[in-house]
């Protein structure tokens, strides 16, 4: 039998091998380990929480220092990174302007676009 013009049997297997796959990384994020060959060797010396690469973990120790120096200047809220504080401004200023380019519809935020976007046209 063909399915999607493969063998049933090759279907079953990639379908079974995907189960496998996620069954592994589950275990792999949940024991903090590679995630498809992913080694990750940077560390934080603070957590001991491991990262791929030392941009990642730069972003974490930063994320965790007292002083961050993005700073709104609408309400005074800091922020580590600066697309961190760029999304911030969206909520004050209450503009819709991210538009979905599949469907038209508009979002305030552009983490909510991202989101409608995975869940409506994947």
């Amino acid at each position: 039998m063909i399915i999607n013009g493969r063998p049933l049997l090759s279907a079953w297997t990639d379908f079974v091998a995907s189960i496998a796959c996620f069954r592994d990384l589950k275990i792999q994020l949940f024991f903090r380990c590679n995630v498809h060959g992913e080694t990750k060797t940077h560390v934080c010396t603070d957590c001991a929480k491991p990262f791929a690469t030392n941009a990642d973990l730069q972003r974490h120790i930063r994320s965790k220092q007292k002083t961050h120096q993005c700073v709104c200047d609408i309400c005074g809220m800091s922020f580590s990174e600066k697309a961190n504080l760029k999304s911030h401004m969206d909520s004050h200023s209450g503009a819709a302007n991210h538009k979905c380019n599949k469907c038209g519809k508009i979002f305030r935020h552009r983490s909510s676009l991202s989101k409608h976007k995975k869940a409506k046209h994947m």
